[in-house]
């Protein structure tokens, strides 16, 4: 399990989360959503490691400002919002760069054809990675992310971290890289998810956290948050949440939306 607890960061002087309580389990996918400036980022970025922090973060048990970087490395993978490169790199050469050393597939020379065709971009690894489109470079880095954790669970669960890792795709492979989260949950492992899309939010995640103005406001099962009021008061419009006719799965028709 990632559990925060009490969770404080500030950048620049700024308070940007405030006493925030999280935990993602094992097994399921948890997502974080909320507006913009709402913390959501940040608060992926700290469970990560990335950011100085106050309170205490848990990986499986262990306080994550006392592991070294190689351990966290082995036990999460982290998908940026974005990544830059500034030299030239084959596609299979970024993918490579998921593979720790000492993990078992490692050996397995075919991983980064393996990931890039989970992803839906097999034949893509002796393209250069700066002639992609956005959408195919963040399923690259995707895949990069899956060689580093491909067994969900190697003695102790292990985890992906996305950071809206889907914002720059289409439809089919925004439920490509969905369905992926899924069966890496399925498999053993966790799933930390910052997502704006609140309809496949409803459809993937089995657990959602929101936040508004660096703060845990809610969080439990998509039918649980998926509230008109909390909603609403969080994204700052009117918002109307239906249910579909076959079930209680909630939905958000963008039209009901009016500021």
């Amino acid at each position: 399990m990632i559990e925060a607890r009490d969770l404080n960061v500030s950048i620049g002087g700024k308070r940007i989360l405030s006493h925030v309580n999280f935990a993602a389990e094992p097994g399921i996918v948890t997502a974080i959503v909320g507006p913009n400036g709402s913390g959501k980022s940040t608060l992926i970025k700290t469970i990560s490691g990335d950011l100085p922090y106050g309170g205490s973060i848990t990986l499986n048990g262990q306080e994550l400002a006392r592991m070294k970087p190689a351990e966290a490395a082995m036990v999460r993978a982290v998908l940026p919002q974005s990544t830059t490169l500034s030299f030239p790199c084959t596609v299979r050469e970024v993918v490579s760069l998921g593979i720790m050393r000492g993990y078992s597939a490692a050996r397995d020379n075919c991983l980064p054809e393996r990931a890039l065709e989970k992803v839906d971009l097999a034949g893509f690894a002796g393209r250069f990675y700066q002639e992609l489109s956005g959408g195919e470079q963040q399923r690259v880095q995707l895949a990069r992310v899956l060689c580093q954790v491909w067994t969900p669970c190697l003695g102790q669960p292990r985890y992906l971290l996305l950071d809206e890792p889907v914002s720059s795709l289409d439809i089919k492979h925004q439920l490509i890289v969905l369905r992926i989260a899924r069966e890496f949950a399925a498999a053993g492992g966790g799933v930390v998810a910052v997502l704006h899309d609140l309809n496949l939010t409803v459809a993937f995640a089995h657990h959602v956290v929101i936040m508004h103005q660096g703060r845990s406001v809610a969080g439990g099962t998509p039918e649980e948050v998926m509230q008109d009021a909390l909603l609403s008061e969080v994204f700052d419009c009117q918002l109307k949440v239906g249910a579909l006719p076959d079930g209680p799965t909630p939905f958000l028709l963008p039209q009901t939306a009016m500021v």
